[in-house]
C-alpha cells in the first residue's frame, strides 16, 4: 500500500510511529550538513534540495524497499523541487515536493505555470505535494488572496488536476489565534 503524507513540519516520532512509505517535506530550513544529520531515518532513503538554515528547502523520504529514480530534468525551472519516479501496480508515478516561497517584489516567486504544464504533459500519473504559498478563497483561504492563489485556480481548472485537501487550516501562527488556508497540500 502506498501512503503519501504531506506535512508542514515533521517530528522524528511521526516517521518512526506511522512508518509511511513516502514523506514529502517542505521548508526544511536546514543546510546540507544539517540535512544529512537530521533527516536520517532507518529504512528510508532521502533525496533533498536544501537552501539554508533560515528557510526553504525540500526533501522526500521513501522506504528503502520502494525502488525509485530521481528525475533531475525539472531543474531547468530553478525551483525548490525534488522529483522521484516510482512504479506501482505497473504504473509509473512521479512524486514531486515543491516549495514556492511567498511572493515579494525582491524574489518575484510566482507559482510556475510552465512547470505544472510540463508535469501534466510528461507524466500520466503524478503527485505534487508542497507549500505553494497560494491563497484563494475558492480553495478555503479566509485571508487576503494572492496572485499564486489565482494561478493555482487556473492550474486546477485548465489542467484538470484534482486537489487533495480537507479545507482544514494549513498555516497557524503559534503566538495568536490567527490561521489561514494557504495551499499546502497535494495535487
Amino acid at each position: 500500500m502506498l501512503i503519501a503524507l504531506v506535512i508542514v513540519q515533521i517530528p522524528d516520532q511521526m516517521v518512526m510511529v506511522h512508518l509511511p512509505d513516502i514523506v514529502l517535506l517542505n521548508e526544511i530550513k536546514v543546510n546540507e550538513e544539517e540535512c544529512n544529520y537530521y533527516l536520517r531515518f532507518e529504512g528510508y532513503s532521502v533525496v533533498s534540495k536544501v537552501r539554508n538554515s533560515f528557510g526553504g528547502g525540500v526533501a522526500i523520504l521513501i522506504k528503502d524497499n520502494i525502488q525509485f529514480n530521481q528525475d533531475f530534468s525539472y531543474e531547468k525551472f530553478n525551483k525548490e523541487l525534488v522529483c522521484k519516479n516510482i512504479k506501482l501496480n505497473n504504473k509509473n508515478i512521479s512524486i514531486f515536493t515543491l516549495y514556492n516561497p511567498p511572493y515579494s517584489s525582491k524574489n518575484k516567486n510566482y507559482l510556475c505555470l510552465d512547470l505544472v504544464a510540463e508535469i501534466c504533459n510528461r507524466c500520466q500519473f503524478f503527485i505534487i505535494g508542497g507549500d505553494l504559498n497560494s491563497k484563494s478563497r475558492v480553495l478555503g483561504c479566509y485571508s487576503k488572496e494572492n496572485k499564486n492563489g489565482e494561478i493555482l485556480e487556473l492550474i486546477l481548472e485548465d489542467m484538470n488536476i484534482c486537489l487533495l485537501n480537507d479545507r482544514s487550516p494549513t498555516f497557524f501562527r503559534s503566538n495568536s489565534n490567527y490561521y489561514e488556508q494557504t495551499f499546502k497540500s497535494g495535487l
